[in-house]
């Protein structure tokens, strides 16, 4: 930390009491660490209010890239574990099975047998010894 840093952090201090830092942290319950490494320079000297607008910009930006993420994991769907391959058995997008000694995940909706078609993506190949 710089010489210029420091004495302007120590004028907030004494002017408020506390350092901008720790205000910001407490607000947003972040340790203090993390919050000096978020925060620059320029909102070390500033007031409560700013640092209020400061943590509600983070938690938005935060909040929207959840959003993103969730959206993702929706739309690419969960892997779930149904068993052995059932001919006429329906199968959603996401669920796995096993056939013929591999492991498949449906891709899509679909009654159709794994490996005759796109419906499903093989995501583990039978080893030497599958299939018995």
């Amino acid at each position: 930390m710089g010489d210029k840093e420091l004495e302007l952090r120590e004028s907030f201090a004494k002017r408020h009491g506390r350092s901008m830092v720790t205000t910001v942290a407490e607000y947003v319950k972040l340790p203090e660490a993390i919050a000096h490494k978020l925060l620059p320079m320029e909102y070390h000297m500033v007031t409560l209010d700013h640092a209020k607008v400061f943590a509600r910009t983070l938690f938005d930006g935060l909040r929207q890239e959840v959003e993103a993420l969730r959206k993702t994991v929706e739309e690419r769907g969960a892997l779930k574990y149904v068993g052995t391959f059932k001919l006429d058995t329906a199968y959603e997008k996401g669920d796995a099975c096993t056939y013929a000694g591999s492991l498949w995940v449906a891709r899509e909706n679909t009654t159709a047998r794994p490996g005759t078609g796109p419906e499903w993506q093989l995501a583990v190949k039978r080893g030497k010894d599958g299939g018995r």
